[in-house]
């Protein structure tokens, strides 16, 4: 098993490489479940539903950034995302899909450099694959 440092992930959002700017990503995935309680059983039982991701990031301010991630924003409509959470070395994993953005903010201090945050939600299958040579 090879383990990676979190600093050798990539990330590409609506065809944007955002790699160099991107200090934090998080996939999730969720499985929504239901419980069956039936009378005369003595324990609940389980079905699994639908898939629901989400994608969040946070980030050194800079254009290359906003200008991936907001006009995504207010269109409003899915974009293309290649996540590598432990680089792009041939035969790392890539997760690969579609989200939608549903915010983003930008934060400035007089003490800490600007930054901006934003999540999405995926929509549609999403595929683990791997990167090759």
């Amino acid at each position: 098993m090879a383990f990676s440092h979190g600093s050798k992930a990539v990330l590409t959002v609506n065809s944007v490489p955002i790699t160099a700017y991107t200090e934090s990503a998080e996939l999730n995935f969720d499985v929504d479940t239901d419980d069956i309680r039936v009378m005369g059983k003595r324990v609940a039982e389980y079905v699994a539903g639908l898939v629901a991701g989400a994608l969040n990031s946070g980030a050194v301010y800079d254009h290359a950034v906003a200008a991936a991630i907001y006009p995504a924003a207010l269109a409003g409509e899915p974009v293309a995302f290649e996540f590598g959470p432990q680089g792009s070395d041939a035969g790392k994993d890539k997760w690969t899909g579609n989200l939608i953005i549903s915010g983003f903010r930008i934060s400035t201090s007089t003490r800490a450099k600007a930054t901006c945050n934003w999540t999405a939600v995926t929509t549609g299958e999403i595929n683990l694959g791997s990167y090759s040579a």
